[in-house]
């Protein structure tokens, strides 16, 4: 019989030893004397009853119980005490919440049966709570059976339904077939003889009602009839074990009218029918005229797969060249924003800059997928891995909606497990398309509150990791019934105000399929009037065991490259197009040279003898599949790299460059990361050391007038330093704001300058939402602070 678990706590000694050896022979006990030591007791130990005597120095037993409901509300609890006043053990019953309160003195035995019943009371309520969770939990799995057989049910009504149609077209199509056709069942009975069986043999079913019938009245002849009969089910046999239809066989057969006719017979088993198709050899005019129904059938049939392939090509067509008519000005926005990038130098400049840049870049991934939509409904999209910083991707969500956010005046909170790896590989682009969307869905249903965004970890090894997404909101909610429908294409949500949500209806749609596209699940918890939440699941994602790759979501800072003279050719008939390169390539003050074409690329090769070349595709005249054929006839010119750039993103189309030779591929618009990257991989550099950038610590601290320095530091442990604590666990803007303020009030009142600029920086980086600067000014922030803290006689 199992022994329950007791926790006595009384401040003395003799009482805990009196209480231990009444009871322990039928409990468990444990014992301490002070509430403190309890609670710790209770944090680790699971106990049945907890027993406190009230009058304790410190914290009497009613505080005690207090603090104790807020570790385990679980257990019973029984305060002992000498009070006499009713009033005042009534109020300690309430704000303690304890099962019964027993007045000293009290015996033994009394205080046993008070013990047990106790006892009994918590054992049923945590069996009464379990059998709650687990008849709910059947209920739900009542309701999903449920609905798994009503839609099974429906599914069923459905197929039946066009099974019917089928078997009624495919009836007609037998009855005016032009050949004879004849059907019978498994026991030899004739289920259908069509018109034109009729009409050839002159035979009805009531003439003829089995195979037995047939073969006596159209081969009287017995020895004739059976060798027929035997050849027949001998090619049936062979017909039936390979799976095929029976070699056909000719005989002559006998009319109902007397007629004689010669006549070819092939026949195949269906399902749970015989069916044979009869020839009629004796009339030339009826043979050409079943051949010339079949060369009709079969020209139809060439006919529409023609159509098909035509129509799928132009589809393929169609898609290319409007990813190529978008990409070609979606490059020159993008690569002049990155140009203008380099040259302003005001940093709210430079937020309108990155924002254009990540707004035109999810534009552009946006209309990918719209035109990709019919590829994911076949099947065939690909799921292309690279290496993906899921931090600083959260920080380009953040970038690309700031704007919206700061104008619907609500918080936008990111809280990302620490224990996240720094690399992951996975889909960058299909990861960010689910995020865009749902985040983009919380704005639009949000008029106030927050919008959240958190990551969380599991199951992390040192090959792969389990990981969780949520985007949770304080919008409208969704009703229950409706929250899986939501995830069809077209759905969204209808009420009295449907009209002034915006959306095609596809975004939740593309979001499911891509999430089961990477292994994940998703899910939603939502409740109408109180927000959403959306679940994303990503199981067993690799992790990047490379310490020195660098994610393409991070920025690159160009001040710490520093390549060689070298020579870059860039050839592309639109002018913009090589404008934006030369323009980007001049801060590295490479030599520039330009072609519009492939023959003028073949003269500047010539003269220029470039280092590294980047060519377009499609160009008039000569185009750069053409002109690197003819750079590979001349041995001197081999040995240049040359990267192809092209708007069209077909999924085989890298593939393909690359094997005619160019070195590396670039498609538009062009994303500077990687182009960097392929500057750095053919062409000679070196590195600027990061130590010139960095400003040193001991140029940060202003001078402190000593008198003044004890009270900063007192105000910087308490008022600064707990929100830091807080700021480990989850990042919201209010805390960050607050701690900004609270940094400018005490750079002013302390003539703290750099603790005052801090402040400001701080603020201005939340205000644009710039996560990562953010991130790092606090960083520093912190740094700061406990470095002057830490400065104590």
């Amino acid at each position: 019989m199992r022994k329950y678990k007791i926790l006595y706590i009384d401040d003395q000694k003799v009482n805990l030893m009196l209480f231990s050896e009444y009871y322990q022979d039928e409990y468990i006990v444990l014992t301490a004397d002070s509430g403190f030591e309890g609670l710790e007791i209770i944090k680790k130990e699971n106990v049945d009853l907890i027993i406190s005597d009230q009058a304790m120095p410190n914290m009497t037993g009613v505080e005690f119980f207090e603090q104790a409901l807020k570790v385990d509300p679980g257990p019973n609890r029984i305060l002992l005490t000498a009070f006499n006043d009713l009033n005042a053990l009534a109020e300690a019953v309430n704000r303690a919440k304890i099962f019964r309160y027993v007045k000293k003195p009290y015996t033994r035995e009394d205080l046993k049966i008070i013990i047990d019943s106790a006892i009994l009371e918590y054992v049923l309520r945590k069996e009464n709570e379990e059998l709650t969770i687990k008849l709910k939990n059947q209920t739900q799995e009542l309701s999903e059976s449920v609905r798994i057989k009503s839609e099974l049910l429906a599914e069923l009504e459905e197929s039946k339904i066009e099974l019917e149609k089928g078997e009624k077209k495919l009836r007609r199509i037998i009855e005016f077939s032009p050949m004879p056709i004849a059907i019978s069942d498994l026991e030899n009975v004739n289920v259908v003889l069509n018109a034109q069986f009729i009409r050839t043999f002159g035979y009805n079913i009531d003439d003829i009602p089995t195979l037995n019938e047939w073969y006596i009245r159209a081969y009287p002849d017995k020895s004739y009839r059976e060798n027929h009969i035997k050849k027949w089910n001998d090619q049936l046999a062979i017909a039936v074990k390979n799976n095929t239809v029976m070699e056909s066989i000719e005989s002559i057969v006998q009319c109902k009218n007397g007629d004689k006719k010669t006549i070819q017979i092939k026949a195949t088993i269906i399902g749970d029918n015989q069916v044979a198709i009869f020839n009629d050899l004796t009339k030339i005019r009826s043979l050409e005229k079943d051949i010339s129904y079949r060369i009709q059938m079969e020209e139809e049939i060439l006919k529409a797969k023609t159509s098909a392939e035509s129509a799928n090509r132009a589809k393929s067509e169609f898609i290319a060249n409007m990813s190529h008519e978008i990409r070609t000005p979606m490059n020159a926005i993008l690569g002049f924003a990155e140009v203008l990038g380099q040259e302003i130098t005001n940093s709210s400049q430079m937020e309108y800059i990155r924002s254009i840049q990540n707004s035109g870049k999810t534009l552009l991934s946006l209309i990918n997928d719209i035109l990709d939509f019919s590829k994911i409904e076949a099947g065939k999209i690909e799921i292309r891995n690279d290496l993906v910083n899921l931090r600083y991707l959260i920080q380009e969500i953040a970038d690309v909606f700031k704007f919206r956010i700061r104008e619907k005046n609500i918080e936008f909170i990111t809280d990302v497990d620490p224990d996240l790896p720094t690399n992951i590989i996975i889909d960058e682009l299909r990861i960010k398309q689910i995020l865009l969307n749902l985040v983009n869905n919380a704005i639009k249903f949000t008029h106030e509150g927050f919008i959240k965004i958190t990551v969380i970890v599991k199951n992390l090894t040192i090959n792969s990791v389990n990981i969780i997404m949520k985007v949770e909101d304080s919008g409208i909610g969704i009703e229950k019934n409706k929250q899986m429908k939501i995830f069809d294409v077209f759905e969204q949500i209808e009420n009295e105000d449907s009209r002034k949500y915006e959306g095609t209806g596809l975004g939740l749609a593309i979001t499911r399929k891509l999430t089961h596209m990477l292994g994940g699940e998703i899910k939603l918890i939502s409740e109408k009037g109180k927000g959403s939440e959306f679940i994303v699941s990503l199981d067993n994602i690799k992790i990047s065991k490379d310490k020195n790759l660098v994610s393409r979501n991070k920025p690159l800072k160009h001040e710490l490259i520093n390549f060689k003279e070298s020579k870059i050719l860039v050839v592309d008939d639109i002018e913009d197009n090589r404008q934006i390169i030369k323009l980007y390539l001049r801060k590295f003050n490479f030599e520039v040279f330009e072609a519009s074409d492939g023959y003028e690329a073949l003269e500047k090769i010539k003269v220029q003898e470039p280092d590294l070349i980047f060519m377009d595709l499609l160009m008039p005249n000569l185009d750069g599949y053409e002109t690197l054929k003819k750079m590979q006839q001349n041995p001197a010119w081999d040995k240049i790299p040359v990267i192809a750039i092209t708007a069209y993103t077909m999924n085989n189309e890298k593939q393909q460059v690359l094997h005619m030779g160019f070195v590396d591929y670039l498609s538009k618009p062009i994303d500077y990361k990687q182009m960097n990257s392929i500057l750095m991989k053919y062409l000679s550099t070196t590195t600027i050391d990061n130590e010139i950038a960095k400003v040193e610590n001991t140029q940060i601290i202003d001078r402190i007038d000593p008198e003044k320095l004890i009270p900063l530091q007192n105000e910087l442990e308490i008022n600064i330093l707990p929100l830091f604590k807080q700021l480990a666990k989850i990042r919201p803007k209010k805390i960050v704001n607050e701690l900004g303020e609270l940094a400018v009030d005490l750079g002013n009142k302390y003539n703290l300058n750099s603790l005052q600029n801090f402040g400001n920086e701080i603020l201005n980086a939340s205000k644009s939402f710039n996560v990562e600067k953010e991130k790092e000014l606090l960083f520093e922030l912190e740094k700061l602070v406990l470095r002057i803290i830490g400065n104590r006689d």
